[in-house]
């Protein structure tokens, strides 16, 4: 028998906004490690972005 969806409930831990906010804050924490360690300015863009 084959499967099928019939529905999805998204359930999310917090709303988009507060998710945003906290993955900039985290990218942030991250682009100061890297600038702190001797990193060029262009390497960590490239590293944080991806």
């Amino acid at each position: 028998m084959e499967k099928k969806t019939l529905f999805e409930i998204p359930i999310y831990a917090m709303s988009k906004k507060e998710f945003n906010k906290r993955w900039d804050k985290q990218k942030k924490t991250l682009y100061d490690t890297y600038i702190s360690h001797g990193h060029s300015e262009e390497d960590t863009k490239y590293y944080v972005s991806n």
